[in-house]
């Protein structure tokens, strides 16, 4: 059995699990703080009731967008770049420089962010 596929299979799943696990666990702590706050009488702050909204404007939410991107182009290359190298046919190169494309369109997003060409309403 190949140890190293092993781990990485159940890590990989482990983590995106325990990442969604403890976002859950903290709404929870938030909503719970914020309804004994109105049990109470007291109006919450507004960093509770904002909890959602990290990015504010458009510039930091572009931001964003092109460290996703700028990640996955180069996740991309290397993996082309890597198929290429070892001798495989063009087309499976092609293939697995996807997520690059990927982060190519990310970067473009990002990119008509900041242009204004994208309305950035994040208040839905």
């Amino acid at each position: 059995m190949d140890i190293v596929g092993f781990t990485a299979v159940f890590m990989g799943i482990g983590i995106g699990m325990l990442a969604i696990w403890l976002d859950f666990r903290r709404k929870k702590l938030v909503h719970e703080e914020r309804m004994e706050a109105l049990r109470q009488g007291i109006t919450p702050p507004d960093w509770l009731t904002d909890i959602d909204r990290k990015q504010k404007t458009p510039r930091q939410r572009a931001g964003r967008f092109f460290t996703a991107g700028l990640i996955s182009f180069f996740i991309g290359l290397a993996c082309f770049l890597g198929c290429t190298f070892m001798g495989l046919p063009l087309w499976i190169g092609f293939w697995a420089s996807f997520p690059g494309w990927i982060g190519l369109a990310l970067v473009v997003v990002g990119i008509l962010i900041l242009k204004g060409i994208i309305d950035d309403d994040t208040s839905d």
